[in-house]
């Protein structure tokens, strides 16, 4: 299988609270990330379709303030996690 990922991936796990508006918030951690995008092992009730808009936030606090959030879209969704590109 050719990679064709363009940016280079951390392989980090970050807390991160996923928000589902209309369906709450869970929290997870990252399999890795990069500039574009996260994959983060979380679950809902039901897997959430691709192009969903969720809010993702550091669960704590960065410079001792509250993390910003950050907004992505679903790009797959699976039993294991939800991959994300940032919008």
């Amino acid at each position: 299988m050719v990679e064709r990922r363009t940016y280079e991936r951390a392989r980090e796990r970050l807390e991160i609270r996923v928000t589902w508006p209309g369906e709450g918030t869970q929290l997870g951690r990252t399999r890795d990330f990069s500039n574009r995008g996260t994959y983060i092992e979380v679950r809902f009730q039901r897997l959430p379709p691709r192009g969903t808009e969720m809010a993702l936030q550091l669960n704590g606090t960065v410079q001792g303030r509250k993390a910003p959030l950050l907004r992505a879209r679903v790009v797959r969704a699976d039993t294991g996690g939800i991959a994300f590109e940032f919008i």
